[in-house]
Formats: C-alpha cells, sequence, structure tokens
C-alpha cells in the first residue's frame, strides 16, 4: 500500500507529467513540427510515462557491483557515441536507430548521476564519473556536460570525501571545456528554439512552455527536499542543468522541444525519483 503522502506526490508528478507533455505538442506545433513530429512526441510521451512507472520500484539498496555496472554502460553510451555516432556540424552527439536519431545522454546520464548519489565515492566510481565527463566534453556536448556537472556538484550536498570533490571538479573542468569547443549546429525552431517559436507564433503557448521548462527540475527537488535524499536532488540538478544549458547556449529545450531522448531520460529520472517516496522509503536515506 501507498500512503496518502505518498499517493498525493504521484498525483502531482502525473498530473506535471500531463501538462508538460500538452505545453510540448503545442510549442512544437507553434514553431512549425508536423503532423508526424507530434505524433512521434506523443508516443515518446506515453513511453516516458511508462518507464517513470516501471523505474518507481525502491533500488536505493543497489549493490557497490550494481552501481559500477550502470556507470560503465552510460561511460560506454556516450563515449560510443563520441567515438562512433552520427556527427553534424561538428557535433558527435547521437547515433541512428533507423530513421531516428537518439541522443544516448539523455537517457544514460540520469541513471549514472542517481546511482553514484547512492554511496559516497570510490576510486573506480569517481573515474566512472569523470569518464563519463570527460567523453561529452569529447563529442563536444556542452549542454550535456554542464547538466552532469551540475548533478556532480549538487551530490556534494552528501557526499564530501576526497573522491567525491575530485569527480565533482573534473565534471567542472570537462564541461567548461565542452563550452570553449562550440559547433556550428543550426538551431531548428521547434528543438533549440521552440519556447521562442512559440511566442512569435501563440504567446499564451510560449508563456505555457516557458512555464513548463521552469518546472522540469520541480519534482526532484521536492522529493529530494521532502525525503531528505540527495539522490533526487541531484536528478534535479541534472536537469536544471539541461534548462540552463537550453536558456544560454545553443542546445534542445528539454523535454518541451522536439525530440524522444530527452523526454524519455525524464522518465527515467521520474521513476528513480518516485523510488524515494513509497512506503519502503526511509526519510535521510542516499
Amino acid at each position: 500500500m501507498i500512503d496518502g503522502a505518498a499517493r498525493r506526490v504521484w498525483g502531482l508528478v502525473a498530473l506535471l507529467v500531463l501538462l508538460t507533455l500538452a505545453a510540448s505538442l503545442l510549442a512544437i506545433r507553434a514553431a512549425g513540427a508536423s503532423t508526424s513530429m507530434l505524433a512521434a512526441q506523443g508516443v515518446a510521451g506515453v513511453i516516458a510515462a511508462g518507464l517513470a512507472f516501471l523505474m518507481s520500484r525502491d533500488r536505493s539498496a543497489l549493490s557497490l557491483r550494481a552501481q559500477v555496472t550502470v556507470m560503465a554502460l552510460s561511460l560506454f553510451a556516450v563515449a560510443g557515441t563520441a567515438l562512433f555516432g552520427v556527427s553534424m556540424d561538428g557535433a558527435t552527439r547521437w547515433i541512428g536507430v533507423g530513421p531516428v536519431l537518439l541522443h544516448p545522454a539523455s537517457l544514460a546520464l540520469p541513471a549514472a548521476a542517481w546511482v553514484f548519489a547512492l554511496r559516497p565515492a570510490t576510486l573506480l566510481t569517481a573515474s566512472l564519473c569523470a569518464g563519463i565527463a570527460v567523453a561529452l566534453a569529447l563529442q563536444p556536448d556542452g549542454g550535456a556536460a554542464f547538466a552532469f556537472a551540475l548533478a556532480a556538484v549538487a551530490r556534494l550536498g552528501g557526499h564530501r570525501g576526497r573522491l567525491d570533490l575530485a569527480a565533482a571538479a573534473v565534471a567542472v573542468v570537462a564541461a567548461a571545456w565542452a563550452w570553449t569547443r562550440p559547433d556550428s549546429l543550426p538551431a531548428v525552431s521547434y528543438v533549440e528554439e521552440v519556447v521562442s517559436a512559440a511566442f512569435a507564433t501563440a504567446p499564451p503557448v510560449g508563456l505555457f512552455a516557458v512555464l513548463m521548462l521552469a518546472l522540469l527540475p520541480a519534482p526532484f527537488l521536492f522529493i529530494g527536499l521532502k525525503r531528505r535524499a540527495v539522490a533526487p536532488l541531484v536528478l534535479g540538478g541534472l536537469w536544471a542543468g539541461f534548462v540552463l544549458a537550453s536558456i544560454f547556449g545553443n542546445y534542445p529545450a528539454p523535454v518541451i522541444g522536439y525530440g524522444a531522448s530527452p523526454l524519455l531520460g525524464w522518465g527515467v529520472s521520474l521513476g528513480l525519483a518516485l523510488a524515494h517516496i513509497g512506503p519502503a522509503s526511509a526519510k535521510g536515506r542516499p
């Protein structure tokens, strides 16, 4: 049984998901997305909601081996993308799956950031964190590198050992390096410029999109503060980083802009955060 407080949080998160998906569909349509793109975004939103439910099982007791495995797979995903991914205008951030381009960092970073927050760093997990940060800078993906760095810094709220500080420092330096390597990838009206394009076409839709974009980190911060848990706060830092990168750089507006990968990654993140509010959750855990 889920207690009443947890049920209310689930209800609020479900409402947020519905409103966010509605804002995304309205905004990308106003920005010029086609009907087929609307359909693809809607399907991705439904899958993301399913992932949130599936990932909401309590996983706070993951073993160190499982933590290392998740982080190693995440490193493999982002490093493999940098080496063998699809390149466009100086950036190699995507992999092709048939006609679809996926952004592996949007899917891998939530899992990596969350498991890394569950316990103090070891030499191996700190090295994996550093490797992920460097791989993001090599792509280069300044938006994802900044988001991961912000997550690593947020993690210091619960873990402040030397290895934790070193991992965060490497992530920050890698993000700064990535931002000094701008690419010439042109902005797309319904991806990077979706908010401004929606404002230009339909100001109420643009305002709705701004509101929901700003609220993307909110459920993670709320759950983390309510449960005094570091891992949801780290996810909040990650998604705040994605949002800020889209504001100050030429990077996609996460979840609101067109693209399945951020939606799916946000769904995974919501599920991992919701795992902290179930009946097995204990206040003060990681």
